[in-house]
């Protein structure tokens, strides 16, 4: 049953790479390190992973600036 679950998941998450990375990088909450290692659980490519790091961090960095957190 876990396996099946790993299996929807994998393929849902290669259908949207990049998406997939940029939900898990702006959720709150998360762990930097569990947020790095999900990509490599779920084989994400290499570019995908450094496009959405780069976009939502500095995203996510100019909204806690806006609200003064």
């Amino acid at each position: 049953m876990l396996y099946n679950l790993f299996e929807y998941l994998n393929n849902k998450i290669k259908e949207n790479q990049f998406f997939a990375v940029a939900i898990l990088r702006f959720i709150g909450g998360i762990p930097t390190q569990i947020q790095n290692l999900i990509p490599v659980l779920f084989d994400i490519k290499l570019k995908f992973y450094f496009i959405s790091k780069f976009f939502l961090i500095k995203c996510k960095a100019k909204l806690d600036a806006s609200i003064g957190i």
